[in-house]
């Protein structure tokens, strides 16, 4: 019902939907997909007890770096690949993400736009690049 109606749909709301949401199969679709959240929402998010609440965080793009400091050695991959895109990453957190024993968390990493150069040349090196 909320869909129809996202304009209705304050943060408090859409917050309490997304982290009552539980998917019947496998999906990577959520509610806060759908509605627009403001950064002080994303943000408590980035520090919730539920990893599945934490990916929320990096979505603000102003997320402070203490934020995204903290949420870079997450023990949840998918908070750590949410965060490893993000620009407020510093570059010697960013780096560490490189070698994440999670693949698709060093991709992410990888893809930063602010990764600098000589990371970049490493990473394209091996494949002659």
């Amino acid at each position: 019902m909320a869909l129809h109606a996202k304009d209705q749909v304050d943060a408090a709301t859409a917050e309490r939907i997304d982290r009552g949401y539980r998917p019947a199969k496998k999906t990577r679709w959520r509610p806060a997909d759908e509605f627009a959240l403001p950064p002080e929402t994303l943000r408590r998010p980035a520090t919730d007890p539920d990893p599945g609440m934490r990916v929320l965080g990096p979505r603000d793009p102003d997320l402070p770096a203490e934020l995204a400091i903290r949420l870079a050695p997450d023990p949840d991959a998918s908070a750590r690949r949410a965060v490893a895109g993000h620009r407020s990453l510093p570059t010697h957190v960013l780096v560490t993400l490189l070698a994440d024993t999670s693949e698709s968390v060093a991709q992410a990493a990888a893809g930063n736009p602010n990764l600098p150069l000589q990371h970049m040349h490493r990473l394209l090196a091996p494949a002659n690049l």
